[in-house]
């Protein structure tokens, strides 16, 4: 008896470790919605929650994820944790169609990790590109008005799967977009460096004179929406320079992923905010409400939620069935 009652204290003991170990992925009986990535190497996302199936695509630290379906648990690298099925991040998905996949919950957290200045000439890369670095005052400075950095696919005119092009008011991606060949890029060169080719050749160039040069320019990031670049103070605005890009690639790029996002007035704002008070100070395009409401819904669909808003209700209604199926499958694992 004694001995029965010893394996049945362990068997608790193991079951309610098990239960503590799943229980950060919950709140209020419902799966928490947005994680954060917390691994400094990144962290890989699989197509099914095993080590030994394929792998879809690497997500950088502090990323914000969502949550779609909690899967079987798994000691890796000396942690117990559940497989964590996830909506892949939009500027990841081959189509317009969402995509999921699957990380080891070892390495994903509830609360975003301080922001740390760039170590290595990766994390610069990653940094870089989750922002529209714009000047404060376009105005005020004969510094370069914006600098916005992608590698692949951000846009619908940019067919390049290997080249890190730029968008900047000295050279605009879509001059040249007829020609992949033809425009301008940039590389890091350390974690603080990094190496911009301006390149317009005649035959493209519409606008300006020809350019042909490399510039070097120093980087200085502050937090995940200000950085320094040559010594000029830049913000993440993302629905800054308008004529350049159009709100429905801005809103496929790794910018809609970052918490801190300034308005036009330069006040930080969340995404959704950004966009309502955005949308209608321009006019090369149709700003009516019917836009507002589409660029919200598409963000939905992308996994960005605004606690609070009308929006809110209409994303918890859209997600909730999607989650319930996801984890039926998820259970059958």
């Amino acid at each position: 008896m004694k001995k029965f009652f010893t394996f049945f204290t362990f068997f608790l003991l193991i079951l309610s470790f098990s239960f503590a170990e799943k229980a950060r992925f919950y709140k209020d009986g419902k799966v928490i919605d947005i994680m954060y990535v917390d691994s400094e190497d990144g962290l890989r996302v699989r197509d099914k929650p095993s080590l030994k199936s394929n792998r879809l695509c690497a997500l950088p630290h502090r990323l914000p994820v969502k949550i779609v379906a909690i899967g079987k648990e798994e000691t890796i690298d000396g942690l117990t944790d559940p497989w964590v099925e996830i909506l892949l991040p939009r500027y990841e998905w081959e189509t317009d169609e969402p995509e999921y996949g699957w990380v080891f919950g070892g390495y994903i957290q509830n609360n975003q990790a301080d922001f740390k200045i760039p170590q290595t000439a990766q994390q610069l890369e990653d940094y870089l590109k989750r922002a529209n670095w714009t000047l404060p005052d376009t105005k005020a400075s004969s510094a370069e008005d914006h600098f916005n950095f992608y590698t692949s696919n951000y846009y619908e005119y940019v067919y390049s799967k290997t080249k890190n092009i730029i968008d900047a008011d000295t050279a605009w991606f879509f001059q040249n977009y007829d020609d992949d060949d033809n425009q301008s890029t940039w590389k890091v060169l350390n974690n603080h460096q990094i190496e911009i080719h301006w390149y317009i050749p005649s035959s493209t160039n519409r606008h300006k004179n020809p350019i042909n040069k490399v510039e070097v320019l120093e980087v200085k990031p502050v937090s995940d929406g200000v950085c320094f670049i040559n010594g000029t103070k830049y913000l993440n605005k993302p629905f800054e320079n308008r004529h350049h890009w159009s709100y429905y690639d801005a809103i496929k790029m790794p910018l809609i992923y970052n918490n801190e996002t300034y308005n036009d007035n330069n006040k930080k704002s969340d995404i959704v905010t950004a966009i309502n008070s955005s949308i209608f100070g321009y006019t090369q395009e149709d700003y009516s409400f019917e836009l507002r409401h589409e660029l919200l819904e598409e963000l939905l669909k992308y996994g960005i939620p605004a606690e609070g808003s009308y929006f809110e209700t209409e994303y918890r209604n859209y997600w909730d069935r999607i989650m319930s199926e996801h984890q039926k499958n998820a259970d059958s694992y």
